[in-house]
């Protein structure tokens, strides 16, 4: 690399590489499918994962998904197409048919990550990769407390997840992306969405997260790094809980082959919390949904009740059992209450999971219209 090279430029390249190393997101031969959209993130992105292509030892095909929610979109494609093949990579990509209707962003959402998952598996790709950097990471912190949510919500966007998508900008400021793309001269286009002051995400990118750096400058990285810190803190407890409960915590299949966990009674807690945090590992391990605070609420108070015996307690998605000191919690496909209450340890507002579909992914949910008449109330407080 050229001595004259910007040091913000290197700055960047480091702290990318070290996130794909120290987060073990990739290994040298893998290929990686990289998700590109137009916009600057991505396109940036482009640009660092080719030069970073001979240091960390992988392929790099790109692909980009037309949602055909825009007149221009075809122009988002051409860009993408056209940078992709003067650096020599592969290129992909796919168009959505989304009906109109309810929920269009959440579909588009779900939509583009199960392109991105054929165009990884048609290319032999083991990873894809998105260009979420520490301002989406900020996003979406604030969306999530401001809705309420658990612990493990608070770990924000993670760097991997298990379908194999991995995010290797999370600690890259979209300041540094745009100080790269000029550098690089990085040519990009702007979602007209983007500045749409009725989505919720919108908001809080142009008018809460300036107002919060002008307090405090570095708000949003520093709300990123507590979102790794919490990410941290949420394994943690985790591994902890499996590791205190190895030797009494035992799964198998019920009769109708349904996964289930036993464990004593004894080695089940009294205290709400660490209740909780067992549910949200069990949830995890069930592969059911994260319960929400009130039905760790009906669980407690069912578990501190005199009763020594109960069968059937339903918690989104687990059914729990008490019977001879033992308690059985089975998986079961219940459907869960929608917009009445937020997972305890995990996830968002449930007013955003959808009885019937596939879950939301947690890690972006952004383009929620404001409801009108929360915004009406939000003036009417402005103004008291």
């Amino acid at each position: 690399m050229p001595a004259t090279m910007p040091t913000h430029l290197r700055r960047t390249l480091d702290k990318v590489r070290r996130a794909v190393r120290s987060r073990n997101l990739w290994q040298p031969g893998d290929r990686l499918l990289l998700g590109c959209s137009g916009g600057v993130d991505s396109m940036v992105a482009m640009a660092l994962l080719d030069r970073l292509a001979p240091s960390l030892g992988h392929d790099l095909v790109v692909a980009h998904i037309d949602h055909g929610l825009r007149d221009d979109g075809h122009l988002d494609a051409d860009l993408v197409r056209s940078a992709a093949t003067n650096r020599g990579l592969g290129f992909d990509m796919q168009t959505l048919e989304l009906a109109p209707g309810a929920d269009l962003q959440g579909r588009a959402r779900a939509g583009r990550y199960q392109a991105l998952a054929a165009i990884a598996e048609k290319h032999k790709c083991s990873r894809v990769v998105t260009a979420h950097n520490s301002d989406d990471q900020a996003e979406t912190l604030l969306m999530r407390i401001s809705r309420g949510c658990g612990i493990d919500a608070l770990a924000g966007i993670r760097s991997h997840r298990d379908d194999a998508v991995v995010r290797p900008l999370l600690t890259i400021t979209r300041a540094d992306l745009v100080a790269c793309a000029r550098a690089l001269d990085v040519p990009w286009r702007e979602d007209p969405s983007n500045q749409v002051g009725r989505f919720a995400r919108n908001r809080i990118r142009h008018e809460v997260l300036p107002a919060l750096e002008e307090v405090q400058p570095g708000a949003a990285a520093a709300i990123a790094r507590t979102a790794e810190n919490m990410a941290a803190y949420s394994e943690s407890l985790g591994h902890w809980i499996r590791h205190a409960l190895a030797s009494d915590l035992r799964y198998d299949h019920d009769d109708h082959g349904n996964r289930r966990a036993t464990l004593p009674r004894s080695s089940v807690p009294v205290e709400f919390g660490p209740l909780a945090a067992l549910f949200w590992v069990l949830a995890n391990e069930l592969d059911a949904p994260p319960p929400s605070h009130r039905a760790m609420e009906q669980v407690h108070a069912t578990l501190t009740s005199k009763k020594a015996n109960w069968t059937g307690l339903q918690v989104e998605g687990l059914e729990v059992s008490c019977r001879a000191d033992t308690w059985t919690i089975v998986r079961r496909d219940v459907a869960q209450v929608v917009g009445a209450d937020y997972p305890f340890h995990s996830g968002v507002a449930s007013a955003e999971l959808v009885v019937g579909q596939q879950p939301i992914d947690r890690d972006d949910v952004d383009q929620r219209p404001i409801p009108a008449q929360r915004q009406h109330e939000a003036v009417e407080r402005s103004q008291r």
